[in-house]
């Protein structure tokens, strides 16, 4: 149903992919993860795995912008949780410097990602009788999506419909 990372992803892949419906995630995340842990004195794990995932990196790009004008549908994930949790964020602003728009890349972390893993009729839009998870930021997201990385700008979260933080005023 799904092609994480995609890398290496050809014209003959994309279109396959698009014909199909397939779905792409491309977890830039875990690639410059990788290439931080190499760049550790000593490195933690064996040389080859940053150095590949540096020759990846621009091959990623392109095949994601390959991917992205043909059609292909994306959803956002970092597959990271190795690295911990908490950052899909960051993610948002990989796709944005990949070529998506700041909307695009929402869309993919919300909408897009609840139907890739099959919630789409309970999670993913705002609606009547959907479970209410969302974020009220300080600043526009769609000029600037790094502000979602910043924790300090959540004003309010709600998950389930319930209040988890609220410092906006009335």
């Amino acid at each position: 149903d799904s092609i994480e990372h995609g890398a290496a992803l050809d014209d003959d892949l994309i279109e396959r992919m698009e014909r199909q419906g397939t779905w792409l995630v491309p977890t830039f995340t875990v690639l410059r993860k990788i290439v931080e842990i190499g760049k550790q004195e000593p490195c933690p794990i064996p040389e080859y795995i940053p150095r590949k995932a540096r020759a990846l990196l621009d091959q990623q790009v392109v095949s994601f912008q390959k991917a992205l004008a043909a059609g292909v549908k994306m959803a956002l994930g970092t597959d990271a949780g190795g690295f911990g949790h908490g950052q899909n964020a960051g993610e948002l602003v990989y796709l944005v410097e990949a070529g998506m728009t700041p909307m695009q890349a929402i869309v993919a972390a919300t909408n897009m990602g609840a139907q890739c893993m099959g919630l789409g009729a309970d999670v993913g839009v705002l609606r009547e009788g959907m479970l209410a998870d969302l974020l009220a930021v300080e600043g526009d997201p769609l000029q600037d999506v790094g502000i979602l990385q910043d924790r300090s700008r959540l004003r309010l979260i709600m998950k389930d419909g319930e209040l988890v933080k609220n410092t906006l005023q009335a």
